[in-house]
């Protein structure tokens, strides 16, 4: 389960552009999303391309422990990756992120905002002994020196802060307020994950699993989570679901505040991942996942199925127990229950 929670998806890749009110995002699975929606689709084998442009990530990609990976959670070159944006601006940044040549041009938009900023910071803080000294040095030896000189506090914290006038730039120029990424694997999971995974008790095991790896994470050691909604139970594939409703808040880093949600299951035993971040304007955007997932009966099992059948139609005592059954195990939220509830007496 920790390799699960702290697998990360990287990069985006544009392959192809649609409005619809409903999309196929593999495993045989049809959405129904709101119609202003632009979204695009993308398989891995095509993202990795992508990412075999960047010597450091090809190095990584092809290790052993990486295509381990991969095989454990069924991922292979058609699983695929749908990204819902809202606006034009976004659309042009996945473009230019699709390609070597896009991703060039993002390069170097970020070297024109960042660079003059760095020119003059060095220019302030490198004395000219220093300078002088460098200057001398071996193309090695002036390397190690410049990683030795940036690893310093000072260094790093103005680093932080360039940084975050570069991301603002891009966040605001593109408008990317908010974003819907949801993947599904073509390939069957490792028997034993999967099996571990719908032995796990739905009431406590995975809430405190979830809890234990991101107070242990690196990646969330200066982050505030607050769970607004944590829901896990069996889908009506008797499939385990976790859904949740977050807010995150990077220390420091106040623009980048976020509230979103995050879906995993499987189906056909092979995985299921959706997560949404928004930034800005997010009243109507909260359920856009639950939306989507729930009345496809991945999400939560259907009411009607719900509502365990019984040999006399008339014993609503037993089935009100079952009804209450499941509300105390989590396997129905309180809405539900009580709609589930006043269907039985009516």
């Amino acid at each position: 389960m920790k390799k699960l929670l702290g697998i990360v998806v990287p990069g985006l890749l544009w392959c192809n552009l649609s409005f619809a009110a409903s999309i196929d995002v593999g495993n045989g699975i049809t959405l129904d999303i709101p119609k202003h929606y632009k979204y695009f689709e993308i398989n891995y084998k095509k993202l990795e391309s992508l990412l075999f442009t960047f010597p450091d990530l090809k190095k990584q990609i092809k290790s052993k422990d990486y295509k381990k990976s991969l095989k454990l959670f069924g991922i292979g070159n058609n699983s695929k990756l749908t990204i819902l944006v809202e606006n034009q601006e976004a659309l042009e940044l996945i473009k230019k992120v699709s390609t070597p040549s896009g991703l060039k041009d993002i390069i170097k938009e970020f070297e024109d905002i960042a660079g003059p900023l760095l020119d003059e910071y060095m220019e302030e803080n490198i004395s000219e002994n220093d300078k002088s000294a460098w200057s001398k040095m071996s193309e090695k030896e002036l390397r190690k020196r410049i990683e030795k000189w940036y690893a310093e506090p000072a260094q790093v914290k103005f680093m932080e802060q360039l940084v975050v006038k570069s991301l603002k730039h891009f966040l605001e120029k593109y408008k990317l307020d908010k974003y819907v990424l949801i993947m599904t694997m073509d390939k069957k999971m490792d028997n034993d994950i999967y099996n571990e995974i719908q032995a796990l008790d739905t009431n406590k095991n995975i809430k405190k699993e979830i809890s234990n790896y991101l107070s242990k994470s690196p990646m969330y050691k200066d982050t505030s989570i607050e769970f607004n909604i944590l829901e896990v139970g069996k889908n009506s594939n008797n499939d385990l679901f976790l859904y949740t409703q977050s807010i995150m808040k990077p220390d420091n880093w106040d623009f980048l505040n976020s509230e979103g949600e995050l879906f995993l299951s499987s189906k056909n035993e092979k995985m299921i991942f959706a997560g949404t971040a928004c930034f800005k304007n997010c009243d109507d955007f909260l359920k856009i996942i639950y939306s989507a997932f729930e009345p496809v009966g991945l999400l939560t099992k259907k009411i009607e199925n719900k509502v365990k059948a019984t040999d006399d139609n008339n014993d609503i005592t037993q089935q009100l127990k079952d009804l209450s059954e499941m509300y105390k195990s989590g396997s129905l939220t309180k809405e539900e229950f009580e709609e589930a509830k006043k269907k039985l007496l009516n």
